[in-house]
């Protein structure tokens, strides 16, 4: 069988869609893997980070992000930037991660893009702000509210309660509830007028800057909106490159 072969059987074990669930998966994708096929690659890593079917292994997850990562697949440059952001079984390492992320923030994936603001905020609000909202205008609710809370502290960026104030709302919108105080707080600082015009600019603004409309597919799963998104499961991994 080709490399590609290996890896589809070894999905659809994973995956449970047919009756070839009991066929070992490890198996068939740790050969697609070797064989140098950058899906495989990265859906074994993502077996070992998460110890799916098989025992965890945070080494084997680097080695094998890292393959995949090299290969140029972007999804793999977020999931090993993100293993350094949290250590998971391993040391974390913010300037390897901001080196793992770098490629595929700069091709606009807004993971890549949400991890570098969250990885580089210690040492740089500027760069940060520009990489939250760059994330936020792609649909990221966490993004947009890292973004909203820049604007209303003027880290990294011009204090602005007004712009503050509707990115907070789209991601209360979008259902992060944990900005509620942040809106209640700014609500209380700008006119009633003013409130009620940028309750309008949000509902402008949500048909371009909501998750749906801008995932072609790439959403839906628990821990995706986390404040350090965990990485797509295998079925939705292919609308994520």
């Amino acid at each position: 069988m080709t490399p590609d072969e290996f890896y589809k059987h070894g999905l659809i074990a994973l995956t449970g869609v047919s009756s070839e669930s009991g066929v070992d998966a490890a198996g068939f994708l740790r050969t697609a893997a070797e064989r140098g096929h950058t899906e495989a690659q990265f859906l074994f890593g993502y077996m070992n980070e998460y110890g799916l079917r098989i025992a965890a292994n945070p080494s084997e997850a680097e080695h094998w992000y890292r393959k995949a990562a090299d290969g140029g697949d972007r999804l793999a440059g977020w999931a090993l930037g993100r293993l350094y952001l949290t250590g998971n079984g391993m040391p974390r390492d913010f300037r390897k991660a901001i080196e793992a992320l770098r490629a595929p923030a700069e091709a606009g994936d807004p993971f890549a893009e949400y991890l570098t603001g969250f990885a580089v905020e210690d040492r740089d609000y500027a760069v940060a702000s520009e990489w939250y909202r760059k994330a936020a205008e792609q649909g990221l609710p966490q993004a947009q509210q890292k973004y909203g809370e820049y604007l209303y502290s003027g880290h990294g960026t011009a204090l602005d309660k007004k712009k503050a104030y509707v990115w907070l709302l789209l991601s209360y919108r979008a259902g992060n509830r944990s900005v509620e105080n942040d809106l209640r707080a700014l609500k209380g600082e700008l006119p009633a007028t003013v409130v009620e015009e940028l309750k309008t600019k949000a509902r402008d603004m949500a048909e371009t800057v909501r998750r749906d409309a801008n995932a072609k597919r790439c959403t839906g799963w628990d821990g995706e909106f986390s404040v350090v998104p965990t990485s797509p499961p295998p079925e939705i991994q292919r609308y994520c490159r």
